[in-house]
């Protein structure tokens, strides 16, 4: 009689720990599962906001790299958008036509020593423009 209660003892015992076994599986798996899915949408703002950047739409650029932000904070997206802000900082000063501001606001962020093609191509346009109208408003005047 003894022995029988042992060997159900142990039975469900093993049946218990099998279980916990596989609850732990389901747990890592889902933990994987929500990690790529983050993953994914983070990749997804990145490109969304490059997609912007291109289209000259910073403003929702930043809600793109912000948003990425929220699903994994990196070095990355943390430059883009100091980057972006620079660069909305730039294109408002072109708008004031003030040149010598936007020369020295990309000197003074030094976003052009960073390695951030995001937004390089468009900062490096408006600093040539920049030196060039600076040049005419000195010949003009």
């Amino acid at each position: 009689m003894l022995g029988k209660k042992i060997l159900v003892l142990g039975i469900a015992l093993l049946g218990l720990g099998l279980v916990g076994c596989k609850n732990q599986e389901s747990k890592t798996e889902e933990t994987n599962a929500t990690q790529q899915s983050a993953k994914g949408n983070y990749d997804e703002y990145i490109k969304t906001a490059k997609k912007y950047i291109e289209e000259e739409k910073y403003d929702r650029a930043i809600v793109s790299l912000e948003m990425a932000k929220e699903e994994k904070d990196t070095k990355e997206v943390n430059e883009y958008i100091e980057a972006l802000d620079v660069l909305l900082a730039i294109t408002t000063l072109m708008d004031q036509e003030d040149y010598q501001g936007v020369i020295n606001n990309v000197h003074e962020s030094k976003v052009l020593d960073k390695d951030s093609s995001l937004v390089g191509k468009q900062v490096k346009s408006n600093i040539r423009r920049s030196y060039r109208k600076r040049k005419e408003q000195h010949l003009f005047s």
